[in-house]
């Protein structure tokens, strides 16, 4: 989200004094010219940025400047505070102390938002999370999950599994990439039988009392379903996926009883 972003800029700018455009780039995972401009978005909100080219150049606020908190509601500063603290999450560094001590500000405001996530930066990632927050606050089922052979690790498998059972969702799906021609992925390689059914058995140890999902990329996984279902799959998306065909409801629940397990109908 690119508030979360420009206030990122900013507090990166105060605490190391002059950063570069490839080094913030890298950092929030967007390009340089989308980096130039949030440059000029913060200079036309009325922090000069100086920008110096050449060897140990870089951008920097202007000497002298300090932020006003005149400019800025309670209402506002809270909400600033809010989403640094969310930094200070991950970060472990006291970002958003630093900034109200700069502002004079009340650092007792209520942190009523918590976001534990190691790249919370990446595309709109935090954005969809609290998206989810506010549906489970206002009493809807959420059902999410990730998609798994994107190239992520297993540390990143983990940390997924962890932020949604943080989040309190209890509806899984556990979709496998497919990678269809055409597409950005089209070209990765499938994972191997045994590290799906790793990941499978490692989301059952985690959230024991969710439903785990088969959902995208099920073909691609069909001759290792019995042994998923095994690992700690208890439940199924059924009928056509987005750029696949899914499965039907009858079989799904004669697979399952003839593994020994019950419906769901059945109890």
């Amino acid at each position: 989200m690119k508030t979360d972003r420009l206030i990122g800029i900013i507090t990166t700018i105060q605490q190391k004094g002059t950063v570069t455009a490839p080094y913030l780039a890298e950092k929030f995972g967007v390009s340089r010219r989308t980096i130039n401009r949030d440059i000029e978005d913060i200079c036309k909100a009325g922090i000069p940025l100086l920008t110096k080219q050449g060897a140990g150049g870089g951008i920097s606020i202007m000497e002298g400047f300090s932020l006003d908190a005149a400019v800025l509601t309670r209402q506002e500063l809270s909400a600033v505070l809010t989403g640094l603290r969310s930094l200070d999450s991950v970060s472990k560094a006291p970002a958003s102390d630093l900034l109200a001590a700069k502002l004079g500000a009340d650092t007792d405001i209520p942190r009523d938002m918590e976001i534990d996530l190691a790249s919370f930066y990446k595309n709109d990632l935090a954005e969809k999370i609290e998206t989810i927050r506010h549906a489970l606050e206002l009493g809807m089922e959420v059902c999410s999950g990730g998609i798994i052979g994107m190239g992520e690790t297993i540390e990143d498998r983990v940390d997924l599994a962890l932020t949604v059972r943080e989040l309190g969702v209890k509806s899984i799906p556990m979709n496998v990439l497919n990678p269809i021609p055409g597409t950005p992925l089209e070209g990765a390689a499938p994972l191997a039988d045994e590290e799906v059914l790793t990941t499978v058995a490692v989301f059952r140890f985690i959230h024991p009392d969710a439903f785990l999902r088969f959902a995208g990329g099920r073909a691609l996984i069909a001759h290792i379903e019995e042994d998923a279902i095994r690992a700690g799959i208890n439940s199924a998306i059924v009928g056509d996926l987005l750029t696949t065909i899914g499965s039907k409801v009858i079989e799904d629940m004669e697979k399952v009883k003839r593994l020994g397990f019950t419906t769901e109908d059945n109890l």
